[in-house]
């Protein structure tokens, strides 16, 4: 929940936003394990937040992998406008396997990767890996080190900042996010709630 909660904020405020951690496990999504009273619809409440912040910029988004991605960490990926990866990065929508689904995860997945495979994904829970990702469109570039990711970070960056009109034309006018996606993401997570 923190690196949800710490990251929807600053997509409003930054120009160009980079979510990174440093160790080998990227997001795993929801605390579905907890006995907390209402937390899983507080995490719901500011996953579907984080999900609408994200939608709603018109800052680029960058979601740069080098670890594991499951579950509703798959929002990263699914939401950034480009979304880089190492080679020793996995993927996958494990819920199947406890009895869930990837609620609000799946109308980002489906408006990134399509319905049949958002279907398949989601009915499998089989991991995969970061170059079947690429393939599929999850990931726009596979990268065999950190550094050589860090570095294409930097470079497209210093690009945006040189043309930050144009970048920001691109992504609220050009190719902006269908409408109602986040009305979709809220109906699918509370049906299944």
């Amino acid at each position: 929940v923190t690196g949800v909660q710490t990251c929807a904020l600053p997509i409003y405020r930054m120009r160009n936003f980079t979510w990174t951690k440093p160790m080998l496990l990227f997001n795993h999504g929801a605390p579905i394990d907890t006995d907390e009273k209402g937390a899983m619809k507080k995490y719901i409440d500011n996953y579907v937040a984080l999900a609408q912040a994200f939608a709603e910029s018109n800052t680029v988004v960058v979601a740069a992998i080098n670890g594991e991605v499951r579950a509703g960490g798959m929002l990263f990926p699914a939401m950034a406008d480009i979304c880089l990866s190492t080679n020793i990065a996995t993927f996958g929508l494990p819920e199947i396997h406890r009895g869930m689904v990837p609620s609000v995860v799946s109308k980002a997945l489906i408006e990134r990767l399509g319905t049949s495979v958002t279907r398949r994904l989601s009915l499998t829970g089989a991991p995969f890996d970061s170059l079947r990702a690429l393939n599929l469109g999850l990931v726009d570039t596979v990268y065999d080190t950190k550094e050589d990711m860090d570095r294409e970070i930097e470079n497209m960056v210093r690009r945006w900042k040189a043309n930050a009109r144009a970048t920001r034309f691109i992504k609220t006018e050009l190719a902006p996010r269908a409408e109602n996606t986040l009305l979709d993401m809220g109906t699918v997570a509370g049906t299944w709630m």
